[in-house]
């Protein structure tokens, strides 16, 4: 992952540690949410959950190559809200993915190793099409539906917005995005989430 690990200096190790940790409750979240989502969307959720598997793989080899413990997993994780159907199930990936997420910014803010950084990309760039899929449609339909089942969620209702505004519904996006600065506000931007609402109202 890193092609001059032995540069790296402490803050970019702990960036690496913080993503690492990430990566396994996103693994942990996966495993919990495949028994409630339907089974047209298991097998999509078994992919990404083997890309997080490699990441983090390959976390732990850089991290042992520089000489420090890979932190460990956790046993289990506490969840926004109680995992018990499929609409739960899929706010909690989305909540995952938006933690990797988050994470691996990060590390593109701490570490100045090219290798690293290109590394950070790639995840943030596979992150994002997790909701894509290549297909915002599709992406669409699985966020409104959690969004339905899960109106206080910020970082649902945010991810809802995003499509939405992929696909140039407009109002809808900023109807969206009004539900997540009125939501729980757990895991967000709400700078960021008014200058998107700023800049729907104006397309």
């Amino acid at each position: 992952m890193s092609g001059g690990s032995a540069r790296l200096d402490d803050m970019a190790v702990g960036a690496l540690q913080d993503v690492l940790g990430t990566e396994h409750a996103a693994l942990w979240c996966y495993s919990l949410a495949v028994a409630f989502l339907p089974p047209a969307q298991v097998a999509t959720a078994r992919t990404d959950a083997a890309a997080h598997r490699e990441l983090r793989a390959q976390i732990e080899v850089t991290l042992t190559q520089l000489g420090q413990r890979p932190v460990s997993a956790q046993p289990a994780y506490a969840t926004p809200q109680p995992v018990t159907s499929a609409a739960s199930a899929a706010g909690l990936l989305v909540t995952a993915e938006t933690d990797a997420a988050a994470a691996w910014r990060s590390v593109l803010e701490r570490s100045t190793d090219r290798a690293l950084r290109r590394a950070g990309l790639q995840a943030l760039t596979d992150l994002f099409n997790y909701f894509k899929k290549g297909d915002a449609n599709k992406a669409k339909e699985f966020l409104v539906r959690a969004g339905d089942q899960l109106p206080r969620n910020s970082v649902v209702q945010e991810h809802v917005g995003d499509v939405l505004f992929a696909l140039h519904d407009n109002q809808g996006a900023v109807a969206a995005w009004q539900k997540a600065l009125a939501g729980d506000g757990r895991s967000i931007d709400k700078a960021a989430i008014e200058r998107k609402i700023e800049q729907a109202r104006k397309r």
